[in-house]
């Protein structure tokens, strides 16, 4: 209702009455002064505020559905929902459970597959123990028929060393008898030979010419040899006394007339006669780049020891500038009319260029 007189006015929304709030004045918004407001009608000023807020007419109040109908609806709307989701739900099961059979086939076509693999590997596997098993009695077989033939040849070669062990004590026996018998015929024979020799001496010890420096050689023949005895063995091994010392032969010599043997010695001590030496030396000059000339004349040759001066002269010793010489670089004689030995030294000197 309208309340031009100054009263709240109402409006029904939903089928309740709520009271409207008085819109402010269109002249106090619009900027028209105060006089303007008054002048005009207040119908014409309450006519602009519905039409501004879109209501022409004053709604009537809306009447309340019943609460049973309501319910009503509500019951026939859930039955529908109820009957289709039924519906849909066995449509959609059917559907999957399709779908989970048809993998449920898959899957049990490939595990069926799998079985047969798995039993053609099942009957490989049998096939191959069956073929070890026959392999392994088949070496079973031949490992007790290897034994059997190993335990003859065993027994045999047992055998064998037997024999071979009562052959070699056999052998052993008769080359400790041999042996032993060979030991008495030796030991006779060596009782035989000491008796035969104990009559054997060297005679005509004699002394030669000296063969070196401070070296003489001397000869004995073996005299009182028996026959039969090897004479030359007797001179290898029997020795003699030269100086108060005694001396085996250097060599011995068979004249080969009824076994005459013949001793050799080479004495190298107390022989003066051969003990030669250098007179004073001679400084010739350099010989060589660095190397200096000396002469000397041997002393002390004997006139028996003239055929042999080159041997004298080459092994007498001498030192020269403190360095010991077994013998000269070279020797030479300067004799006419005999000999007349001379060594010659080629000697280092870094004085001669």
């Amino acid at each position: 209702m309208d309340a031009s007189d100054g009263s709240p006015s109402y409006v029904y929304v939903n089928g309740r009455s709520q009271q409207r709030q008085q819109p402010p004045l269109q002249g106090f918004f619009s900027g028209r002064s105060f006089q303007q407001d008054e002048r005009e009608p207040l119908l014409s000023q309450h006519s602009d505020i519905r039409t501004e807020y879109g209501l022409s007419r004053i709604p009537k109040p809306i009447r309340s559905i019943p609460a049973s109908k309501s319910l009503s609806l509500l019951a026939v709307f859930s039955i529908l929902l109820l009957y289709l989701g039924y519906t849909l739900n066995g449509v959609i099961n059917s559907t999957y459970y399709e779908v989970v059979r048809r993998q449920w086939d898959i899957e049990e076509r490939f595990h069926e597959k799998q079985r047969g693999a798995w039993m053609i590997e099942v009957q490989k596997h049998e096939a191959l123990r069956v073929t070890m098993n026959n392999d392994a009695a088949l070496w079973e077989e031949r490992r007790a028929q290897r034994d059997l033939v190993w335990e003859a040849e065993r027994a045999s070669m047992e055998q064998q060393r037997k024999a071979m062990a009562k052959e070699r004590e056999g052998w052993a026996k008769e080359r400790e008898e041999r042996g032993r018998r060979q030991k008495e015929e030796e030991r006779k024979k060596h009782d035989d030979e000491d008796k035969k020799r104990e009559g054997i001496t060297w005679e005509g010890l004699q002394g030669g010419r000296c063969s070196r420096y401070e070296t003489r050689e001397y000869t004995a023949v073996l005299s009182h040899v028996p026959l039969g005895v090897d004479a030359m063995e007797v001179c290898r091994r029997k020795p003699i006394v030269v100086h108060g010392r005694s001396l085996l032969p250097s060599r011995c010599e068979d004249q080969g007339v009824c076994g005459r043997v013949t001793g050799h010695w080479e004495v190298d001590f107390n022989e003066p006669g051969c003990t030669t030496w250098w007179n004073r030396f001679d400084k010739k000059g350099c010989y060589a780049s660095g190397l200096q000339l000396y002469h000397s004349e041997l002393q002390n040759l004997q006139q028996e020891d003239h055929d042999n001066w080159q041997v004298m002269c080459s092994t007498t010793p001498r030192e020269i500038n403190g360095v010991h010489w077994d013998g000269p670089t070279s020797c030479k004689d300067f004799g006419r009319r005999g000999v007349w030995p001379w060594g010659i030294w080629h000697v280092p000197d870094g004085s001669c260029f």
